[in-house]
């Protein structure tokens, strides 16, 4: 593997948080400076390539090695979807065999050329996280929620257990997405949920930088839901943060 080469892990207590449209919109950021992969990790629901809305072609082996698909320049995907043989479905299979899936495809995957990885995680604090966020060889990692209380806990209890690994830190953030809605007439902003959201929930209590709040984006006022700006200023605020881990300035001060 290339030593300047950066794996991004983007994870979620919850399904439905926002970890895919994360996950998309920071590889579509960074593949304007240097060329990047996705890794549709997620088995319970593969579905970066419809976030991107790219068509599915299925990976070829080369040497030994799974080519994930260039479909962009600078911009290459490999999706569970990929396998042939899950179209339209997750993976059935055991918390094991999951488990060793995800943990196998950092080293049967060519990520080439690739200055940085982006990897969408299956969402969830069951024992594929835990052994993933061990043993894996991710770099950083951003955690995603959402303002329901359910959602928060979650990425509460996946905060603490990371504190408890000594990986916390590796987070580089927390996003909070559909925080609240813009309406697109008027203008005026309401808040989704009341009480303490992500920033101070998180973010203030366990010293975490804070990327950004994700509005609910309206889909017909953005065509491509990845160029709207407050995604756009999200993966701005992660490379223009300063982080205290010397390999994590090296990498994201890079182009």
């Amino acid at each position: 593997m290339r030593p300047r080469m950066l794996i991004l892990a983007v994870v979620s207590g919850k399904g439905g948080a926002g970890k895919t449209m994360t996950s998309c919109a920071l590889a579509r950021h960074f593949s304007r400076r240097s060329p990047v992969t996705v890794l549709d990790l997620d088995l319970h629901g593969p579905n970066v390539l419809t976030q991107f809305g790219f068509p599915l072609r299925y990976a070829e082996m080369t040497a030994g090695k799974v080519k994930p698909v260039w479909y962009e320049p600078n911009l290459a995907v490999y999706s569970a979807e990929m396998q042939g043989d899950t179209e339209g479905r997750g993976f059935v299979a055991t918390d094991a065999q999951k488990r060793e899936w995800v943990l196998d495809a950092f080293e049967a995957i060519d990520l080439g050329p690739s200055r940085y990885v982006v990897c969408d995680l299956p969402a969830g604090l069951d024992e594929i996280f835990y052994q993933v966020a061990q043993h894996a060889p991710i770099d950083a990692f951003v955690v995603v929620t959402n303002p329901d209380e359910p959602a928060l806990q979650d990425a509460e209890k996946m905060v603490r257990l990371m504190i408890d690994f000594k990986l916390h830190r590796k987070i580089l953030g927390v996003v909070e997405n559909k925080a609240r809605i813009d309406c697109p007439k008027c203008q005026h902003s309401w808040r989704v949920a009341n009480g303490v959201g992500a920033k101070a929930r998180l973010c203030e209590q366990y010293g975490l930088p804070f990327l950004g709040e994700i509005p609910y984006i309206w889909k017909h006022e953005h065509a491509d839901v990845l160029e709207h700006p407050m995604l756009r200023g999200m993966a701005e605020a992660l490379v223009r943060a300063k982080f205290k881990q010397r390999k994590l300035r090296r990498l994201l001060g890079g182009g």
